[in-house]
């Protein structure tokens, strides 16, 4: 479940792309990327095999978890390491196959540090369309095809042409992975 494709950036770019560009991406860039916006984000959208994640509740009625698709079973700890598990909950969102929080039904989680454990699947059901949008934009300047990120400066005779590594990541794009980090908690 790659965040973009080689088709994906040469419909951005307009062009088909040449063996070489396309091994660069398949073999470097692409993979670079997923791990860069995995970093920015705290979380994964690859799906990942069944795991366990510890989260700390606060006594509210929420408990926020890393992004988790497939939750499993949900469990607490005592303050004597003893292993109970916890059936009064309910996925946040609503109906969504990818969940963000736990909703007691009956109380609150009790406060402490990592003392849930919730099992389930890490990452999400399928990559976000935006996150294929910025995967995407970060590949085409992989790529040295955003022409929007070269700058040219003229002085009588004298031209320069430079790459300003600044732009390539648009306004849009970092709200986008900024919207995802709030959403997600580190696992």
């Amino acid at each position: 479940m790659a965040y973009t494709t080689v088709t994906n950036i040469a419909n951005k770019i307009g062009k088909t792309l040449t063996t070489a560009q396309t091994d660069y991406l398949n073999d470097v860039a692409i993979p670079a990327i997923e791990r860069y916006i995995d970093q920015q984000t705290y979380t994964t959208f690859e799906k990942t095999t069944p795991t366990d994640t510890y989260v700390s509740g606060d006594g509210s009625s929420i408990l926020v978890i890393p992004t988790m698709h497939n939750i499993t079973a949900v469990s607490v700890f005592d303050e004597g390491d003893t292993e109970t598990s916890v059936a009064d909950y309910s996925k946040y969102p609503r109906g969504g196959a990818d969940s963000y929080a736990l909703r007691a039904t009956n109380g609150k989680w009790n406060e402490g540090f990592e003392n849930y454990k919730v099992t389930g699947v890490l990452g999400y059901t399928s990559v976000p369309d935006d996150i294929v949008m910025v995967a995407t934009e970060l590949a085409v300047d992989a790529l040295g095809s955003n022409d929007s990120a070269y700058k040219s400066e003229k002085v009588g005779d004298w031209a320069v042409t430079y790459k300003d590594d600044t732009s390539a990541l648009t306004d849009e794009s970092r709200s986008v992975l900024a919207s995802y980090k709030r959403l997600s908690r580190s696992v």
